[in-house]
């Protein structure tokens, strides 16, 4: 089942969130989807991939 989740990441020296959906069960797993869909918004919105990952919380 997909559930909704919130990625909370640190860019330019602003705490920002992107939303996305997983089915991921482990915390592992999402973390790693999170850090995927972060680098692709960062990359295709201002060209960088560069940020400080803080954590992701269910929405």
């Amino acid at each position: 089942m997909m559930k909704e989740y919130i990625a909370i990441f640190e860019y330019n020296g602003e705490i920002q969130n992107l939303e996305f959906v997983s089915n991921s069960n482990s915390q592992e797993k999402l973390n790693s989807e999170a850090r995927m869909y972060v680098n692709d918004y960062l990359l295709t919105k201002y060209g960088t991939v560069t940020y400080h990952f803080i954590r992701v919380i269910p929405k």
